[in-house]
């Protein structure tokens, strides 16, 4: 990384294209959406102000949009309007002379999610969280079909109209299609999908999960017909594929949406579906994901025990072995994961599943010796190698990468040991032991998985995940706070992003 005294070159030299900007004249197109790019990539909170300022100038919709996504990337307030604003002008009418634009209406996609980003980052500014919902409910109303980042401005504000919305689009007044129903899938089972997550999102918002929400969500985590194999097998060879993926839509969705409540009083349910082998196989897997958002410290505890004596056997059964080796990955067994230690031996896919069980939320003390001891045995030394990379601390990373520098297959397992980033791994301080650890094991690769592997967080990619804005503002804001050991680690996991802007930005004195 540049040292610290050349990183404002970057993003200076990009503004100051915007400061010489007349929207009066010619803009320059070619030339302004080069300086955007690199504006928006910079992500600098030093370009704010300067952002700001060409908004004032009344510039072309295109880029009013492209300077208001920039200011969004930086979590800055002042985007809002703009973006609210976009949400409500129809694509094909504003970009009329502009047929570039007109080919798509991902400028409001992306309106609508870097908004609900900036009320996510603010849950307290009354008017910001009004304006935006006004704002997404106008843009739905004129949609056939209601689009996820919409759904999830709603579910950021809460308001009675919003939640109204939500419910609508999560339970759908059409009637389950026929079993043997032909294409094309039905819409309104589709989206319903998404209205689940954000329903059950909005209870955070409101600060209680009423009875109406709670209903919905079981009544469409358990639609499946009594005797209805949902597996993938059984929909496919009995001619059942479109009620089928309906059903599947319908329980993946309520369980994320049980997910977002982080409710306890989901559990039980949650564990139902995930022990049922005619359950389809992908609602089982997302059962499990949220049962480890609401599980009781017992209910987690006692899953190493469900792992290693699973309530099916065969396929079903395997599938419910790497459910809750899921969970585990998503929030810590305790002690109780050392249970999880013979499975190292396992197959790849379970051994390594094993592994993040152990590791991703930090290894256990009394587990240590045992995979230490395993790096020395051919068949455990990948899954033993991937838990102390992703849970141990800094000498256990530099032993494995001394014992395993050799190794195809770590690095493989490795790449896929942080397929989404949620915000307990910020809280619990995964991300920095992440980092800390691949630079210590020595292992060149370790480092350059690690950085991409966060680098391509983006998007939100489920319950309790963190978009790059997000990720990004929360790390600035620890990196100028009080505490120094958190400070140390934001700009430790800042650096490992390549986040030059914002490093650049919490270097500076406040």
């Amino acid at each position: 990384m540049a040292p610290a005294s050349e990183e404002p070159a970057a993003y200076l030299e990009h503004v100051a294209v915007l400061r010489e900007a007349d929207p009066k004249t010619d803009p320059g197109v070619a030339r302004l959406v080069a300086a955007f790019r690199g504006v928006r990539a910079a992500a600098d909170p030093r370009a704010a102000d300067d952002i700001a300022r060409y908004l004032e100038s009344q510039p072309p919709p295109r880029f009013r949009v492209q300077a208001a996504l920039a200011l969004a990337e930086i979590g800055d307030r002042r985007a809002a309007e703009h973006l609210a604003w976009r949400l409500g002008q129809d694509t094909l009418s504003l970009y009329k002379d502009v047929p570039e634009l007109r080919r798509d209406d991902s400028e409001r996609v992306a309106s609508a999610r870097y908004l609900a980003d900036l009320v996510w980052l603010d849950p307290n500014d009354e008017p910001l969280a009004r304006l935006a919902e006004k704002a997404a409910l106008g843009w739905l109303s004129g949609q056939p079909s209601p689009h996820a980042n919409g759904l999830r401005v709603l579910s950021l504000t809460g308001s009675s109209a919003a939640l109204a919305r939500l419910r609508a689009t999560a339970d759908p007044s059409d009637p389950l299609p026929k079993a043997g129903a032909q294409p094309p899938f039905p819409m309104a089972f589709a989206t319903a999908q998404s209205g689940l997550r954000y329903l059950g999102a909005a209870t955070r918002r409101t600060g209680a999960l009423d009875e109406t929400t709670a209903k919905l969500l079981r009544k469409q985590l358990s639609r499946r017909p009594k005797g209805f194999d949902g597996t993938m097998d059984g929909i496919t060879s009995g001619g059942n594929a479109i009620l089928g993926m309906t059903l599947r839509a319908l329980a993946v969705g309520a369980a994320q949406g049980m997910a977002e409540t982080r409710d306890a009083r989901f559990s039980n349910d949650l564990m139902a579906i995930a022990s049922d082998p005619k359950a389809n196989e992908q609602a089982r897997i997302e059962a499990c994901l949220a049962l480890a958002a609401v599980g009781t410290d017992a209910q987690i505890a006692a899953l190493p025990a469900k792992v290693l004596s699973p309530h099916s056997t065969g396929p079903a059964g395997e599938v419910e072995r790497l459910c809750y080796l899921e969970a585990m990955g998503r929030r810590s067994a305790g002690e109780r994961t050392v249970d999880l230690l013979p499975l190292l031996g396992r197959k790849p896919d379970e051994a390594q599943a094993a592994a993040r069980a152990l590791g991703r939320n930090g290894v256990v003390a009394s587990a240590r010796p045992t995979l230490t001891a395993a790096l020395d045995v051919p068949s455990t030394a990948v899954a033993a190698g991937l838990a102390l990379l992703l849970g141990g601390d800094e000498r256990d990373a530099a032993l494995v990468g001394a014992k395993l520098a050799a190794s195809e297959e770590l690095p493989l397992a490795y790449s896929r040991g942080f397929d989404v980033v949620l915000d307990t791994d910020l809280e619990r301080g995964n991300l920095a032991r992440w980092v800390k650890n691949a630079r210590a094991s020595g292992a060149s690769w370790a480092p350059t998985l690690l950085s991409r592997a966060l680098s391509a967080v983006e998007y939100d990619a489920g319950p309790q995940t963190l978009t790059r804005v997000r990720l990004r503002m929360r790390l600035y804001d620890a990196a100028r706070g009080a505490d120094a050991a958190k400070r140390a680690d934001a700009l430790l996991v800042l650096d490992a992003l390549g986040e030059r802007g914002v490093l650049g930005a919490a270097r500076q004195p406040r």
